[in-house]
């Protein structure tokens, strides 16, 4: 992949800008850069600068997918999402996007990251302070000595919740000398083993087996909440809903809200409506470009950014003005965002804007404009004779060109096959030639997209189909690896149709009934609508969906759940208390098979890479996962223990 950023330094533009970067002549704005050659040129002018980034884009989509792109190139590339600001006293929320920005937030404090990926929004909004987070991070390593009841008052403290057994992030659970918590920067949870008051054993688990996984020599816990409110902030939080009770001046139904709000601050509960106490919580404001030190920016589509932002503001501004109105909090306290684009100045002067089109509009005060021309290209995906039409023309051209697949074995099937077309091909080992095919494999799992840069006099072709196949992995928007549990995941409200079953967490069983778009407080949101049991209705904002998940039981039988019911709540408590006891006995069952000792299977070869390929048909992404994990596990000395099942037809 080094090989291929070193193209950048044929095309006149692009040496023009580095050396204008280096010579101070920044921001700057460049146009003509495709999709595809985006993640390229971002990663040769790190390269070259020997840099850390930031990359603004317009929305999570184009996030993520980034992400995925300039992983080729870094091993440590993070998305910093952005968060809803939670104004009411809700009974739950979710915290997933909380967590990711810690995650993010602690990655960047330590300074182990090469690029941040964000939206304006996401780094416009204020959070934890750098100094809170510093102080509010816990370091264990094996030999230390510290006790238990020290580490969990500060978890407790960081804003983790004591359960039985640990089933997601933010939690943690004791059981005598062992200590189990799972921090929101890690895919699965952590067991220390104490011996007395020193830390024995640490390693990760799997939340469903209890199954020890890995050990390790250190591990480190952050906050699982970016409000962390401490006694002083309590205090202050008390004194204003007094005062808002006090002057307050609206109805009957919303001065009750502010009291019941007084009356959890006062005997010390959760405030899930912490945000629009924020200036009393943190005084001091800080965003995520407070946390990052020397870096270059980047600013993709700087007009979709620029709208991005616009959009947020007005939300936002919309929903305080509301609460402001009716005396539920004040302007002051619920200072919680950078409003305006005074974010983009906050930017500093290593930004570099990249816009495909020249526009009348500017986001910075550019000191230089260039123009590189990169166009996309199309990927074969096996279809070889559209390839054969698009070489023709590059050869002619006289280009240097590259072709990416996903195996050795693609490679030299390709080959044969332009050889066969009396076209000059060979396996690339680092030189390029004009008029000549270069064919090499994809060092990564993830399928990219070429591009052709024209002054350059280089095209890069890939074929996709290839590099999927041959151990592409799914994965969530957050990173962590595809799993289903509790039910079947919701990604979207278009999964659902009116009439379904569903599980809300807090709430148990109840019917789909569609979407509602309901004002509150003068702010229109669009809702979930679930029906319950003698007539109770549930409004879900539809930014909490994984609250939410099918229900996979029988459909004949079930009742429906009652709301604000002990009836759900116990039969959870069943479940928990069930599970313990089936954890207790895997764990026992699981111990005894880890002592037995089976046959290792070698890793594929090329003869077995060669039978996978006859098969006719395009496997699924499910098939291809299962196949990849039970390859895994036969290549280990333990026995293997899965059940593979699949629908036929």
């Amino acid at each position: 992949m080094e090989a291929i950023l070193s193209q950048f330094n044929n095309d006149g533009e692009y040496t023009a800008l580095r050396e204008g970067f280096k010579e101070g002549h920044t921001p700057c704005i460049v146009n003509g850069i495709c999709d595809s050659a985006r993640p390229f040129i971002i990663a040769a002018l790190l390269r070259d600068l020997n840099d850390k980034g930031l990359v603004i884009v317009s929305d999570e989509k184009d996030a993520y997918r980034l992400k995925s792109d300039l992983e080729c190139f870094f091993d440590r590339v993070f998305v910093y999402p952005s968060k809803d600001f939670v104004f009411d006293n809700v009974k739950s929320c979710s915290r997933e996007w909380e967590h990711e920005r810690l995650s993010v937030l602690q990655s960047v404090e330590s300074g182990g990251y090469d690029i941040i990926i964000t939206m304006p929004d996401a780094m416009s909004q204020y959070t934890m302070p750098r100094r809170i987070l510093k102080d509010r991070v816990i370091t264990l390593s094996r030999g230390k000595n510290i006790t238990v009841s020290w580490i969990c008052e500060r978890l407790l403290d960081m804003g983790y919740v004591r359960t039985e057994i640990v089933e997601g992030a933010g939690q943690y659970a004791i059981r005598g000398g062992i200590l189990d918590v799972f921090s929101p920067q890690y895919k699965e949870p952590f067991r220390i083993d104490f011996y007395g008051d020193e830390v024995d054993l640490i390693g990760s688990f799997d939340i469903v087996t209890q199954r020890r996984n890995e050990n390790f020599k250190q591990v480190t816990f952050i906050p699982c909440n970016e409000l962390l409110i401490d006694r002083d902030a309590r205090t202050e939080i008390v004194k204003e809903l007094e005062r808002l009770i006090r002057s307050f001046k609206g109805t009957e139904k919303q001065r009750d809200i502010i009291k019941r709000e007084l009356e959890a601050a006062e005997s010390g509960e959760q405030l899930p409506f912490a945000d629009k106490f924020f200036s009393l919580i943190y005084p001091e404001k800080e965003c995520l470009l407070d946390y990052m030190g020397d870096y270059c920016a980047f600013v993709i589509e700087s007009g979709r950014v620029k709208e991005r932002k616009k959009g947020y503001d007005f939300t936002l501004s919309q929903s305080i003005e509301s609460l402001a109105a009716n005396g539920m909090c004040s302007y002051k306290t619920a200072d919680v965002s950078i409003m305006g684009e005074y974010i983009f100045e906050k930017i500093g002067k290593k930004a570099v804007t990249l816009d495909l089109f020249i526009s009348s509009g500017k986001l910075l005060d550019y000191k230089a404009q260039y123009v590189i021309s990169a166009k996309s290209v199309t990927s074969f995906n096996r279809n070889i004779e559209l390839l054969y039409d698009d070489l023709y023309g590059y050869i002619n051209a006289k280009q240097n060109i590259l072709i990416l697949t996903g195996s050795e074995r693609a490679a030299k099937n390709l080959i044969d096959n332009l050889e066969e077309k009396e076209i000059t091909a060979f396996m690339y080992s680092g030189a390029l030639y004009p008029s000549n095919v270069a064919v090499g494999v994809l060092p990564s799992a993830n399928p990219i997209n070429g591009f052709e840069l024209t002054k350059a006099g280089f095209v890069l072709i890939t074929d996709t189909e290839s590099i999927r196949d041959n151990g592409g992995v799914l994965r969530e928007r957050t990173g962590r690896t595809l799993k289903v549990k509790k039910g079947e995941k919701i990604a979207s409200y278009a999964d659902l149709s009116v009439g379904d079953l569903v599980v809300h967490v807090n709430h148990g069983i109840g019917r789909y009934e569609g979407i509602k778009n309901l004002t509150t407080e003068g702010v229109s949101k669009d809702f979930i609508k679930i029906v319950y049991a003698d007539n109770g209705i549930l409004y879900v904002p539809c930014n909490q969906l994984d609250m939410v998940s099918k229900f996979i039981g029988g459909k004949d039988t079930v009742k429906l759940s009652k709301m604000s019911s002990a009836e759900w709540k116990r039969a959870k408590a069943k479940a928990k208390s069930a599970a313990s006891d089936i954890a207790k006995e895997l764990i026992k069952l699981y111990a005894e098979r880890q002592k037995k000792e089976g046959f290792a299977f070698p890793a594929d070869d090329e003869m077995q890479d060669e039978f996978e390929s006859m098969f006719e048909y395009a496997e699924t992404e499910g098939q291809i996962i299962s196949s990849q994990e039970i390859k895994s596990d036969m290549q280990r000395t333990i026995p293997m223990d899965r059940l593979l099942c699949g629908d036929v037809g």
